[in-house]
């Protein structure tokens, strides 16, 4: 076995799934761009951070069983009497 591929084992062990998967692409992009060892070890560790957190969010959507999603750059003002588009900033 590889030294990636023993790395990226270890990463799927750590539950560092993300990472596993995107290293080789990392690492290549860290050899393209000159980056030093702190800033591949950053780039590593807040993708794997921001991956998670979309994760989760998509987890409690799916476990709240709403029955759509709405967003609110699609809500309809002209029915709201209470609040406009432009004072939505204000709250």
């Amino acid at each position: 076995m590889g030294q990636l591929e023993q790395t990226r084992v270890r990463c799927k062990s750590l539950r560092l799934t993300w990472m596993a998967q995107q290293l080789p692409q990392l690492l290549g992009d860290a050899e393209s761009n000159d980056w030093s060892y702190l800033q591949c070890v950053d780039h590593l560790l807040s993708h794997e951070l921001k991956e998670r957190d979309q994760q989760r969010i998509q987890r409690h959507f799916k476990q709240a069983h709403f029955p759509m999603e709405k967003r609110l750059e699609g809500f309809d003002y002209r029915h709201q009497t209470t609040i406009t588009k432009r004072n939505w900033g204000q709250v």
